[in-house]
Order: structure tokens, then C-alpha cells, then sequence
């Protein structure tokens, strides 16, 4: 097991945005089951939501812009690193 680092610039809202838990999930989700390895996913759906994120920002709203930022999905507008941070080999002693 294996545990990453996701950082991404802070974007400001008046009012906090509903559902982004559920988009991370998703689009988590999806990405695995496409078979992507869990680092590459991770990377994506930092990328993605933050494209979204940023383009209901942009349009000041609340509700995620999803349909406006739909390209984000298939190829994100940018790029940011995840660090592997630490590898946990014990991980199974604690977790059985």
C-alpha cells in the first residue's frame, strides 16, 4: 500500500461548492476501473477536479460546473505532481 501527496493552488469561494467529495469519488472510481494504476488515477482526478473546481470559480458558482468542464474528464488543462510519500509494508499487519 502506498500513500500519496496531491498538491493544487487554493481557489477561493464565496460559498463552499456541494458535491466535490462525491466528483472525487467518481472520477476515482472510473479511472480504476478503466485500469489505471492507483498513482496515475490519483494524478488524474487531482488534474480534473481542479479543472472543475476552477471553472465554477470562474463562473461564480456554487454548483459544480461539470457540464461546462467536461473536458476536464478526458484531458485535464493541468498538471500537477503527486509525491509517493511512503510505502506502507505494515499496512497489512494493522488492516487483516
Amino acid at each position: 500500500k502506498t500513500v500519496f501527496l496531491a498538491k493544487r493552488p487554493h481557489i477561493p469561494f464565496a460559498k463552499a461548492p456541494v458535491g466535490v467529495g462525491d466528483l472525487i469519488t467518481g472520477v476515482f472510481t472510473a479511472s480504476l476501473i478503466k485500469g489505471m494504476a492507483i498513482g496515475k488515477a490519483f494524478k488524474h482526478v487531482n488534474n480534473a477536479v481542479y479543472g472543475v473546481l476552477k471553472e465554477t470559480a470562474e463562473q461564480q458558482a456554487w454548483e459544480l460546473e461539470t457540464i461546462a468542464a467536461q473536458q476536464e474528464f478526458v484531458d485535464p488543462s493541468h498538471d500537477f505532481e503527486i509525491i509517493k510519500v511512503l510505502y506502507l509494508y505494515l499496512f497489512n499487519l494493522f488492516y487483516l
